[in-house]
């Protein structure tokens, strides 16, 4: 997972959830005229994330991705704002056409609208196949809606409408993601909001959900890309002391991951640990006796 963040000015302060409703549903109307690792978006000072620790268990139907993150900003060191953070949690979905029977049923209650929200009705299956849950220090922090991207959305067109000022910060962040699309992957993005603990005091930031695999020939997959925009250039990613993704195989499958370049062959209860890279995808196909071949 990647998570995207932004600070607002005074004028454009609100509640993320009211925003985000106004700002997509408005942008919806484009769409249909013409469509986690969380990485920082701010108009006023850039945030970065300093520290990543993620962990990925893969089974054979899903990933389970726990991870914590901490931020800083690079003008707040010696100038903080009081303005709180927010936040988009971005998670990669099997397309449709490549969903085994529980995903389908996601996008059978969801459908691929541009925005969705989490409705009563809803909240067992949202739970059930997702169970996103989020934490700043010891807070927990709701997810009351969504967001999707997928291939079929004109993204250049919404962007380009100037209906909503969406910031260059924004737009950027939005490309990166429509970029990081797999063929087989649509991404599902979630609006929280933080609070200033999230940089002035680097509280750590905890995300724990599950992401259901792609169904693919002999195997299912797994796609993850990691994104650190605005890092400065005196930190690298490199140091599995501060920046690192685990993976480890369940003990009934075996996976074949592909990771800056490199290949690697896990058997049941072997782990992984990489160091992640910008935009560096990280895929892995999954398989074991129990699943099913698809045709």
């Amino acid at each position: 997972m990647r998570m995207f963040f932004w600070q607002y000015n005074r004028h454009l302060k609100m509640r993320a959830s009211t925003f985000t409703w106004l700002a997509i549903s408005m942008l919806l109307c484009g769409a249909l005229m013409g469509q986690a690792n969380p990485l920082p978006l701010t108009e006023l000072d850039p945030v970065y994330i300093a520290s990543e620790k993620l962990v990925v268990t893969l089974t054979p139907e899903s990933a389970v991705v726990a991870g914590t993150f901490t931020f800083k900003s690079k003008d707040s060191e010696t100038n903080p704002s009081d303005f709180p953070t927010y936040v988009w949690i971005p998670i990669w979905l099997p397309e449709p056409d490549q969903a085994d029977a529980a995903t389908a049923l996601f996008w059978q209650t969801f459908g691929t609208n541009l925005l969705n929200q989490v409705k009563p009705a809803h909240h067992e299956t949202m739970e059930r196949i997702i169970g996103l849950k989020a934490t700043l220090g010891d807070k927990p922090i709701e997810t009351v809606d969504f967001f999707g991207l997928y291939h079929s959305v004109n993204l250049d067109r919404l962007l380009n409408r100037n209906i909503i000022p969406w910031g260059k910060e924004r737009k950027g962040a939005l490309q990166l993601l429509r970029n990081s699309l797999d063929p087989e992957f649509c991404c599902l993005v979630f609006p929280i909001v933080g609070d200033q603990g999230l940089t002035q005091k680097s509280l750590p930031f905890a995300v724990h959900y599950r992401q259901p695999l792609a169904v693919s020939g002999k195997g299912r997959k797994f796609y993850y890309v990691p994104m650190f925009k605005d890092l400065p250039n005196d930190i690298s990613t490199l140091d599995t002391n501060t920046y690192s993704i685990s993976l480890t195989v369940a003990t009934n499958c075996q996976a074949q991951v592909t990771a800056n370049g490199s290949h690697y062959d896990l058997r049941a209860g072997q782990s992984l640990m990489i160091s992640p890279k910008h935009l560096s995808a990280i895929r892995a196909t999954v398989t074991a006796d129990s699943l099913p071949v698809k045709p």
